[in-house]
């Protein structure tokens, strides 16, 4: 349903999503704690890789904002995946890389502009 967390920004990775119809909101938070929404994924996009691969807490809350139907690959399957087939961990990787990129050019104009003072 709409306006459900799949992911919490600090919360642990449990799984690879991969959705099969509808939209979800990447959000990250500012320096004050307000949501600032980093882009839309929709169908055919997966999210959830980055922590997984890091082994770190999820860099961003991922929230449902239609109707969603998600597939999950859960955190042990992933794992094991990657163990038997490594093309796919070298796939997953250059996404990670990308989306930690736009994660990090995000948070740090967020926090430009909020010294500023214009938000």
């Amino acid at each position: 349903a709409p306006n459900e967390n799949i992911l919490e920004e600090g919360g642990p990775g449990d799984g690879l999503y991969l959705i099969k119809s509808g939209e979800v909101e990447i959000l990250i938070h500012d320096k004050e704690g307000a949501e600032v929404t980093i882009t839309y994924l929709t169908e055919g996009a997966f999210f959830g890789e980055i922590s997984l691969i890091k082994h770190s807490p999820c860099t961003a809350t991922v929230r449902t904002s239609q109707d969603t139907i998600l597939l999950k690959l859960p955190k042990e399957a992933f794992n094991d995946v990657i163990m038997t087939h490594p093309q796919v961990l070298e796939l997953i990787n250059e996404y990670v890389e990308e989306r930690q990129r736009e994660t990090s050019e995000t948070k740090t104009s967020i926090n430009s502009i909020a010294q500023g003072g214009m938000i």
